[in-house]
């Protein structure tokens, strides 16, 4: 059969509008096209709209014979990013599809291709060969690459389903998160570091318990602590009692703890009950110095990593999977990063694309343990005081230190001078050390002379296993090994075992202590595990004890199962069974159930089968933004019994002359809050007659924000003495006129008080003007350049584009020294200079905002 090219376009698109129809229909003569002949049908090359659905919308050429379309297979594998080698003078193309391991190549001079591991034979209409593409029929797309393309002959559509694994799909998410990345670094270069503010006195913060048993139970009692700011630093009290003995003495516990700022030989001061926290520690009613962090240490120290993948690579750095840094190699083909490595276990991936769509992942775990200190460092503590113990009062002076030798080597030195020594007692010192065998195997050894000799070891792998070996042999000392043990041991494992798609995780666990007649062996086994829709932990406990000619064992195991496929209640079922006497020794069902949004119900049954018990209890928790109420009934054997416990916190903010309360604890801890006021004068400083303007919201990290009345936001939970990076919301406020003349504020916070923070808010000028090309001796606007104004003051970036006619407008600029002009990598793509290159100006701190207009920019061809 054969047709003319316009016979057999207008019978094939009649249904098309015009508008869509291709221009250039070309017949293919079996000359023309480099394969077998096809018949007497004619070729015509028609244009198509290639669409995939969030990635790529464009025309591309395409073959038709009258019958079925041939799509490109290079010019679609180069949109996609697939890679792809082509050899047009043996018709060879090979390549693979997102992954090495879905190979493919197909030779034409075989008449055959080999694609996801299968072998097809290719008929001579199967494709077509041109000078510089090949053009296969569109279900060789499905068959050969699993590319289930779908063509739309109404409208000249060819559609394919997107695959979120497509390098080009990729790329752009890759890209997106770039310039997530970049957009949050150069918003920290606006950073208002703001000093610490000493307070000589300061009432903050109480924390208060409140138990009770109303029907048949026991005395009232109340626990309370007391928070606050006293001469610079920071006190806590806390104390007890009932209503029958009244206070506890014996609870009354207090401490004054002052920080010294930007001192590395003297870094606190304590008074009242220490603990100095080394092994030969006790605790003290006395006083304490030190040159310890009073944050604890974080970063331990910065590593190189390098490698050299090839030249155009890109090469993302993630720290414990979030991506920090990004870079792309140049004709060295090289890249560098600087790490920062921090206590604990740090995973750091680098993850790298090659031009020519490889992916490669480097994974590794880096530990560091904590009790190791960064090399050439030391550390100290010094403590005087009266010991807090039941038969011992005597006064003590306790001194320790440790010493980096190495960032894998810590020694360590501490003693004890008894002042009022009992008799027979004698002053006592100890020394360990602690060395980093290899990244994942760290060691232990101490030794105390007449007291203790241990050593210790953990292994740590996150994907394979933790393990952890201790091992103590302890001396006749009648101070301080009362009970004369001989001797302890110590042995942990867990590993995350994974089979198939379940993922178990074990652990197992044995102690040895030793006492004299006496042999205590405990061990303890278990796993948990997801399967058919029910949650199963297993445990097993294993105990002998050995007391002189007599021996005890005891084998039981206990198992929970909890279905999670009910939605509206969590239901969890457990038994217990005693190997030793061959039974079950109990069984038992919980109940859980969500009360709306501040609630939970909980019901439990429990049978005891060697006593022929069982127990009900009900159990109601109600929590709310200034405390949580839990009321627990138990029904047992005819016995009933019903208790309650409230709990709760209040904190005072003294600049707002104000209580609110909390469910969560707030002595220790503290509390920021952001108060936002018109800064007319431009000084950055609250002055008589400037309002306060509500609304403002921000973020700290770790911090939980609770709003007050008038749209007041407070953010607590916060580490005292802890640099923060306060981000400022500048969108929250209801007037988009005002700005804030910071984005992000650095603040240490004092713990138990509330530490204010005022953001100055000033009204943003704006900036207006055009960009025109040039043609010829014509100027015409160019719309969609991208513009940088740079804020010479603070650093900080703005990028916008220009609006179709080429004019452009942003308001939020902030009084300060200001540069704009064209992305210069626009500039090159589209061989432009600027003329001029940039413009410099001022924004003035005018109230109600400035107006900088008539900033216009020329492109002029390159030469």
């Amino acid at each position: 059969m054969k047709m003319s090219k316009l016979k057999l376009a207008i019978s094939n698109c009649i249904r098309v509008p015009i508008a869509v129809m291709l221009l250039t229909i070309m017949p293919l003569s079996a000359g023309q096209a480099q394969q077998p002949e096809t018949g007497d049908l004619e070729v015509v090359e028609i244009v198509v709209n290639f669409e995939v659905r969030k990635l790529i919308n464009r025309d591309i050429f395409a073959q038709y014979d009258g019958f079925d379309i041939y799509l490109p297979l290079i010019d679609i594998f180069k949109q996609l990013e697939l890679y792809i080698d082509t050899d047009f003078r043996s018709q060879r193309f090979s390549g693979f599809i997102i992954s090495k391991k879905n190979k493919f190549e197909i030779d034409l001079t075989r008449q055959k291709a080999l694609a996801m591991g299968k072998t097809h034979k290719l008929l001579s209409s199967d494709y077509f060969l041109m000078p510089h593409e090949l053009y296969l029929r569109i279900d060789l797309f499905k068959q050969l690459f699993d590319l289930e393309m779908e063509f739309i002959f109404s409208t000249l559509q060819v559609k394919l389903p997107l695959n979120e694994d497509f390098p080009y799909y990729q790329r752009l998410k890759r890209r997106q998160a770039h310039v997530k990345l970049e957009t949050k670094k150069e918003a920290l270069k606006d950073v208002n570091r703001l000093p610490r503010k000493r307070e000589y006195f300061g009432s903050g913060a109480l924390d208060w318990t409140i138990s009770a048993s109303p029907y048949r139970g026991g005395t009232p009692y109340a626990n309370l602590i007391l928070g606050g700011m006293l001469l610079g630093g920071d006190l806590s009290i806390a104390g007890g009692g009932n209503t029958i003995t009244g206070f506890d003495k014996n609870e009354f516990i207090y401490k004054w703890h002052y920080c010294f700022d930007n001192n590395r030989f003297l870094t606190q001061a304590e008074l009242g009950h220490i603990y100095t926290g080394s092994l030969l520690s006790r605790r003290l009613l006395g006083g304490l110095v030190t040159n310890k962090p009073q944050v604890q240490r974080k970063h331990f120290q910065t590593v190189n990593l390098s490698g050299a993948p090839g030249a155009g690579w890109e090469v993302e750095l993630y720290i414990n999977n979030q991506l920090t840094d990004v870079v792309y190699t140049d004709n060295t083909g090289e890249y560098d990063f600087q790490v920062d490595i921090v206590y604990g276990i740090t995973e750091v991936i680098l993850k790298m694309y090659g031009p020519n769509g490889e992916i490669t992942t480097e994974r590794k775990y880096i530990g560091v343990p904590y009790n190791l200190i960064p090399k050439a460092s030391y550390e100290y503590s010094a403590a005087f005081g009266e010991a807090q113990e039941v038969d011992n009062n005597g006064k003590y002076i306790q001194a320790s230190g440790a010493y980096g030798y190495s960032n894998r080597l810590t020694f360590g030195l501490s003693s004890e001078l008894p002042l009022s020594p009992q008799p027979g007692e004698k002053s006592t010192f100890s020394g360990d050390a602690t060395y980093q065998v290899m990244e994942n195997l760290t060691t232990n050894v101490s030794f105390a002379p007449g007291y203790t000799l241990s050593i210790a070891q953990n292994f740590s792998h996150p994907t394979m296993m933790n393990l952890n070996f201790s091992y103590s042999k302890f001396f006749e000392n009648q101070f301080r090994n009362r009970l004369n043990q001989i001797h302890d041991f110590k042995l942990s494992a867990s590993s995350p075992l994974r089979i198939g798609r379940h993922h178990y995780g074990l652990k197992y666990s044995i102690s040895w202590s030793k006492f004299p007649g006496i042999n205590n062996i405990n061990m303890n086994y278990g796993f948990n595990t997801s399967l058919g829709g029910f949650y199963l932990n297993y445990l097993g406990r294993y105990k002998i004890s050995k007391h002189s000619e007599q021996s005890v064992k005891n084998v039981s195991s206990k198992l929970f199962l909890s279905p999670q496929f009910f939605r509206w209640l969590r239901p969890q079922f457990k038994i217990s069974y005693d190997h030793t006497l061959n039974q079950v020794t109990q069984y038992g069902l919980n109940l859980n159930k969500r009360l709306f949004k501040t609630g939970q119900l909980s019901l439990s049954f429990e049978r005891h089968e060697i006593t022929k018990s069982y127990q009900v209890a009900i159990a109601l928790k109600f929590w709310s933004n200034f405390a949580d109420f839990t009321s627990r009934l138990i029904h047992s054997d005819g016995y009933t019994s019903l208790s309650q416990i409230q709990s709760g916190s209040i904190r005072f903010d003294q600049d707002a002359r104000r209580l609110f309360f909390d469910r969560r604890n707030s002595v220790g801890y503290g509390t920021a809050v952001i108060r936002p006021f018109m800064d007319n004068n431009y000084n950055g400083v609250l002055n008589e007659g400037e309002e306060y303007i509500p609304g403002l919201k921000a973020s700290i990290k770790g911090g939980r924000q609770k709003r007050f009345s008038k749209d007041q936001y407070y953010y607590g939970g916060l580490r005292p003495y802890n640099p923060y990076i306060v981000r400022i919301d500048k969108t929250s406020l209801n007037n988009p006129m005002l700005r804030p003349t910071h984005e992000n504020y650095e603040v240490f916070c004092n713990p138990n008080t509330v530490t204010t923070i005022n953001v100055p808010l000033v009204t943003s000028s704006d900036i207006s003007g055009q960009v025109s090309r040039q043609v010829g001796d014509m100027k015409t606007g160019q719309g969609g350049i991208k513009l940088v104004i740079i804020n010479i003051t603070n650093e900080s970036v703005t990028e916008i584009t220009t609006f179709s006619n080429g004019q452009f407008y942003y308001l939020g600029l902030l009084p300060g020294s200001y540069r704009i002009y064209i992305d210069s990598e626009q500039l090159d793509k589209y061989g432009y200079r600027s003329e001029p290159h940039g413009i410099e100006f001022e924004v003035e701190p005018v109230k109600g905002g400035t107006s900088i207009e008539d900033i216009n920019l020329l492109l002029i061809p390159k030469e």
